[in-house]
């Protein structure tokens, strides 16, 4: 037979377990909603990409038209490219960290 205390530190150990078994189910959704998220918004810009080129008037595109296809003016594409980009970069560091800190548990 167990002691009272031992029963009492065996349930606390299984509510422990609990708890962090709902984070990491609830750390790994979140982290697949953000990959399903980001993989929808790099389809979508793939799409108006191609829908922008598709509808250029000419075949070439200009050395300084190069980032239009998201925008009106080179500068404002050159904008949202860096944005894009910078996005992206924090969604892999942030990807790497959470692999990387749940490896180690």
């Amino acid at each position: 037979m167990r002691t009272d205390e031992e029963r009492l530190s065996a349930m606390h150990k299984r509510v422990e377990q609990l708890e962090e078994r709902n984070r990491n189910r609830k750390t790994w959704g979140i982290t697949a909603a953000v990959v399903a998220l980001s993989l929808a918004i790099i389809v979508f810009a793939a799409i108006g990409v191609d829908v922008g080129v598709g509808n250029s008037q000419t075949l070439t595109i200009g050395e300084s038209m190069s980032a239009s296809i998201f925008a009106s003016s080179a500068a404002i594409g050159y904008v949202v490219i860096g944005i894009l980009a910078f996005i992206l970069g924090i969604g892999v560091a942030i990807l790497c960290y959470r692999l990387r800190r749940s490896e180690k548990t």
